[in-house]
């Protein structure tokens, strides 16, 4: 309380006082000099103790008067701490107004306060909450380090027009329930839910039906909306997903799906990789198509084709970029490269050629077999030329059977269509042909034409002759005994004596048909002469022409020679 007080004394009749109409208090330290006036054998302080009783000493002036009136210099305090109450319930003050600066200091240590900084505004010191609901389970603080919006139930914020924040660094919205909602006229229309599964956090469509659509432009470019009616990411018009830059997208140029990248596209799978389209998958270059799989123009076939001439051969390439094979636009056919193999089963059996010769190798047997049931089921065939040959090679079998033709039930027909030539079909052996018939009630038939065996000169017959068919000179020979296939009986009458020295000609008779003393007979009036090259080693021998017989001795009218030729 101050020490000294002013009152207004206006009220006081006389000329009491100043000339000013005040009275001074002459108590406490500000008392001033004694006053005049009318009144002057009242003592102030007299006075004083009738009307200052009664009023507070609240003002803290030197001097009160009417210009000071409601005007304090010092500080209003109650008696006691939380001892009076400024105003009432029915005594409210109107407009309170408080300098720069100005401090509201709550509690009885002044735990809380509200802090006016000018142009600024108020603070609440330290982490102390402004609460709502006569409660604070709904506030507001700083909780040292942020800003903190606090309600036990629902915050509902409802701007008039827009709803706008503004962060310096990060907005974060922690909702411990899990789901963030944003409604329209209270309508949900987008949910983030953090909580529907661990570690996922999923982002739906507040209202059935609504797509999620994302824009630019202020909504004005659509690029990609999560379409409710297809349950599908659909990407807007021309649109692309790009991938790592601007060069590697996919997206829709309004006709066909492309997959682009100024790089490699690298397509990996724990299983299968499926291209599935109802016509054809293609594969192009700079927009021309090199390849094309299709379902094949055959029931249960599928097409691997090269459509335009630009590249028409399809080539298969190894690991070392070296051709293997082609598929040959212009022969229609299967071209290995050179130095390439058709393996069959592995490595041990294989199918080459190096331009000229094809060779068919295996380390095993090499079994070609047919199941038609039809002539030439299996057909080998050369087709070049006149000196073209077909050859079937052992080289190292030593077994009669080193080169085996073999029908379980049928025949083994050798046919050649050289004509007039005994070697049409030539049996060629360093040692021996063996042709084997099943059983003795079999038969080794040669149809339509003779057997032509190769004459052996005169001592040039086999060492061993048991079993054994062969032609000596022009005889036909059996084991070392000559056989006739055919006897020839030609008859000659003697009409007149004949020296012993001169040739008797016997028509029909002819040496160059190899007859010769082995595969003729010749009778002397049914008596079987003896054939020599003298009258000491036989009778006759064959001499002079082809027609001509001389006997060593004479022979006599009506002798009659009889001469029995074989072939």
């Amino acid at each position: 309380m101050a020490s000294f007080s002013q009152l207004r004394l206006a009220q006081i009749s006389g000329s009491f006082g100043t000339s000013a109409g005040q009275m001074n208090d002459l108590l406490g330290p500000y008392a001033k000099a004694a006053h005049s006036g009318s009144e002057a054998g009242l003592s102030l302080a007299d006075h004083l103790s009738h009307v200052v009783s009664a009023v507070k000493r609240i003002h803290g002036a030197s001097e009160f008067s009417t210009a000071a009136t409601g005007s304090f210099t010092t500080s209003i305090f109650p008696a006691t701490s939380d001892g009076a109450a400024l105003g009432a319930k029915d005594k409210e003050w109107s407009d309170l107004y408080l300098a720069d600066g100005a401090v509201i200091s709550l509690g009885d240590d002044d735990d809380t306060t509200l802090t006016h900084t000018d142009g600024s505004g108020i603070a609440i010191n330290s982490t102390n909450k402004i609460g709502f609901g006569g409660n604070f389970n709904a506030y507001i603080n700083h909780d040292g380090t942020d800003l903190q919006l606090v309600d036990d139930a629902d915050i509902n914020i409802k701007p008039a027009v827009d709803f706008l924040v503004d962060a310096g660094g990060d907005i974060i919205l922690d909702a411990d329930g899990g789901d963030v909602t944003f409604k329209d006229g209270g309508t949900s229309r987008l949910i983030v839910d953090m909580d529907a599964v661990s570690g996922e956090v999923m982002i739906t469509n507040g209202t059935d039906g609504d797509d999620i659509k994302f824009s630019l432009d202020a909504g004005s470019t659509e690029i990609m909306r999560l379409d409710d009616s297809a349950s599908s990411l659909l990407m807007a018009s021309t649109k692309k997903i790009e991938f790592g830059s601007a060069d590697a997208f996919i997206h829709h140029d309004g006709t066909d799906l492309q997959i682009t990248d100024n790089a490699d596209i690298d397509l990996s799978a724990g299983a299968e990789i499926r291209l599935d389209a109802p016509t054809a998958v293609l594969m192009e270059k700079s927009g021309t198509t090199f390849l094309k799989f299709n379902s094949g123009s055959e029931s249960g076939t599928a097409e691997i084709s090269a459509p335009n001439s630009t590249y028409a051969d399809i080539v298969f390439k190894g690991n070392s970029a070296g051709e293997v094979f082609r598929l040959d636009d212009s022969a229609d056919s299967i071209l290995l490269n050179s130095t390439s193999k058709l393996q069959l089963g592995g490595t041990a059996s294989s199918l080459s050629g190096d331009g000229t010769d094809a060779t068919l190798t295996s380390t095993g047997n090499v079994n070609v077999v047919s199941t038609v049931n039809e002539a030439q089921a299996i057909y080998l065939r050369a087709n070049a030329g006149t000196s073209e040959t077909i050859k079937i090679h052992s080289d190292q079998g030593t077994g009669v059977a080193s080169i085996l033709v073999d029908s379980d039930v049928g025949g083994v027909k050798l046919n050649a269509g050289l004509d007039g030539n005994a070697a049409a079909i030539h049996l060629d052996s360093a040692s021996g042909i063996t042709i084997a018939g099943g059983d003795v009630n079999d038969s080794v038939y040669f149809e339509n034409s003779p057997i032509s065996l190769e004459a052996l000169a005169a001592g040039g017959e086999p060492s061993s002759t048991t079993g054994k068919l062969y032609n000596v000179t022009g005889s036909l020979v059996w084991a070392g005994k000559v056989i006739t296939p055919r006897a020839q009986k030609l008859s000659y009458s003697v009409t007149a004596s004949h020296a012993a020295t001169d040739d008797l000609v016997i028509a029909g008779l002819s040496h160059d048909r190899g007859v010769n003393a082995l595969t003729s007979d010749i009778y002397l009036n049914g008596q079987l002469m003896l054939s020599g090259a003298s009258s000491t080693t036989g009778d006759y021998k064959l001499s002079g022409t082809v027609t001509n017989v001389r006997f060593h001795f004479g022979l006599e009218a009506d002798d009659v020679v009889t001469v029995i030729t074989m072939g």
